[in-house]
């Protein structure tokens, strides 16, 4: 694997680490917050890996899709966590109204920790 692309993956469970800390201490935007840029950084490690990029979280979405999802090369179920979390970051960050769950934050929390997963061993059998 690239020193680039161990360098992102880091910050991803760096995101990781901080959203489930954010949890612990009862901080649910924060930690929906982090969670969904975990799986921002998985999708931009994934790119990186087909010489793909990206300057917008939609560009990126798409991308992540036209390559990895309508190829089947990962599933479904991971477009579907970026989706569900994509949307709650932004009513975390810009519903000033909108105040996230417990169940919320885990479930973004659980969502990143598949993610990160899914993509580790992607790369893991992509790269060698």
């Amino acid at each position: 694997m690239s020193p680039e692309l161990k360098k992102i993956l880091l910050g991803a469970e760096d995101c990781l680490s901080d959203a489930k800390f954010n949890y612990e201490h009862e901080r649910y935007r924060a930690s929906s917050n982090r969670a969904y840029y975990c799986i921002l950084d998985c999708v931009t490690a994934l790119l990186h890996s087909r010489d793909s990029f990206s300057k917008t979280h939609h560009g990126a979405h798409v991308k992540f899709r036209q390559l990895f999802i309508k190829t089947s090369d990962l599933s479904q179920s991971l477009d579907e966590i970026l989706l569900r979390v994509f949307d709650l970051r932004q009513s975390c960050d810009y519903d000033f109204d909108f105040g996230p769950t417990e169940a919320d934050a885990a479930a973004a929390i659980a969502g990143a920790q598949e993610f990160l997963e899914a993509t580790h061993l992607f790369l893991g059998k992509s790269q060698g």
